[in-house]
């Protein structure tokens, strides 16, 4: 989608600013990428990834259209993901 190749320009750039937008507190240091898990055949659009790893990562998708299927089906790939 092209809104999901903007938001990742955006948030690779200034990860931290995710954080704050999400109204969390954002860690000290941060990378941001994108991750494919050939397991699953799927990807995350982005992985914030903490430096300090007392920090949990967190798996971001963006979502730029209404879709009532978004949230089901996302989370039936990660539960898949991580119960294989």
């Amino acid at each position: 989608m092209e809104t999901d190749k903007q938001l990742y320009k955006l948030f690779t750039a200034a990860p931290a600013q995710l954080y704050q937008l999400l109204g969390l507190p954002a860690p000290q240091a941060v990378r941001a990428r994108a991750e494919a898990f050939k397991d699953v055949q799927t990807e995350s659009d982005l992985v914030l990834e903490p430096v300090e790893e007392t920090e949990p990562a967190r798996l971001t998708e963006f979502q730029g259209y209404r879709d009532p299927r978004f949230v089901p089906k996302v989370m039936l790939g990660w539960t898949c993901f991580t119960v294989g």
